[in-house]
């Protein structure tokens, strides 16, 4: 059986990120969430680019996955904003090879 977990902890983070996008039908370029989380669109392109995070961020993106949350986006000129209720997501744990 072929061993197919991520072997950085980067990778790990991704592939949560990508499930949490997937079940939350968000935006598969990743801007929104990295906006959500720390204010940083490029936040998921990086990690797809195989760059590190930061602890800090790593913690972030994963309390901003785990607990249901509401994010009010911005809105438009009129001052209207929309609620876009997000589905938490349940954490696999990292397989260490």
């Amino acid at each position: 059986m072929e061993n197919t977990a991520p072997q950085t902890l980067s990778e790990w983070l991704l592939e949560q990120i990508e499930e949490f996008l997937t079940i939350n039908d968000m935006d598969n370029d990743g801007n929104q969430f990295g906006w959500y989380v720390m204010h940083d669109k490029d936040l998921v392109t990086r990690l797809r680019d195989g760059k590190d995070v930061s602890v800090r961020i790593m913690e972030a993106s994963l309390s901003f996955m785990q607990n249901p949350v509401t994010v009010i986006p911005r809105g438009n000129r009129k001052g209207e904003t929309r609620l876009l209720p997000l589905k938490p997501l349940v954490i696999k744990r990292r397989s260490i090879p």
